[in-house]
């Protein structure tokens, strides 16, 4: 037979602060990702506006279309928005209101790994292309150390635009 007495009972107090040590842990260890995944920097002059889309999952995700490093041959990038920005409605209307400024001739650096996309046309024939996947991305000529410095202080300003947005949201008294 179960005694109850012996049972704790936890108080909202203690759930809200166990969900909040819980969700700064995944937080931590995404961006610690992100720059596991960062080997290369580019530097992208963009052709077009930034394309959102968001995956069946749920992943929300930044479509880049532009020029790499002065070559004129069109390069593809794609950026995971993190979900700390996605999780923060505040850092994710900055981020939004960030990337609506950024338009075609705008130089973006990156900070990522290549990887080859394959799949089969209409037709069923076999296509394959190298896409970059970013995991920082920040707006002009930034340094890979720079980004990879947690992309987030440089000289008291971020340099990672979901950094800058994150920033922006809890500067203005706001945030998740």
């Amino acid at each position: 037979m179960i005694d109850f007495k012996d049972l704790k009972s936890i108080s909202p107090a203690e759930i809200a602060a166990n969900e909040a040590r819980r969700l700064e842990e995944f937080y931590q260890e995404d961006e610690a990702s992100r720059d596991r995944g960062s080997k290369t920097r580019i530097s992208m002059t963009l052709v077009q506006e930034p394309e959102f889309r968001s995956t069946l999952s749920g992943e929300r995700t930044v479509l880049l279309r532009g020029t790499q490093d002065g070559q004129s041959v069109p390069s593809v990038a794609s950026y995971k928005v993190p979900d700390r920005v996605m999780d923060d409605r505040d850092a994710e209307n900055s981020f939004m209101r960030q990337m609506q400024d950024i338009g075609g001739g705008d130089r973006l650096s990156l900070a990522g790994q290549w990887s080859k996309r394959k799949w089969q046309d209409r037709e069923g024939l076999p296509r394959e292309t190298w896409e970059f996947k970013a995991q920082h991305m920040a707006v002009g000529d930034v340094s890979l150390e720079k980004m990879l410095s947690k992309g987030k202080e440089s000289e008291g300003q971020s340099v990672n635009v979901a950094a800058q947005a994150g920033m922006a949201a809890r500067g203005a008294g706001m945030g998740g």
